[in-house]
């Protein structure tokens, strides 16, 4: 098994949900979040410009 995972999040409940059973599995020594934004790079780069 493997003892470091990455998970995505978007901080939503069901991320939540998700992280909660990664911290479960006793195999895991650690998780990295990623967060994950709607709309990638294009979106940021017009919200800058506004």
């Amino acid at each position: 098994m493997f003892e470091r995972v990455l998970v995505p999040t978007d901080f939503s409940i069901h991320s939540r949900r998700v992280l909660e059973c990664v911290a479960y599995c006793p195999e895991i020594k650690e998780a990295v979040l990623a967060h994950v934004v709607l709309g990638g790079a294009r979106a940021l780069s017009r919200s800058r410009r506004a």
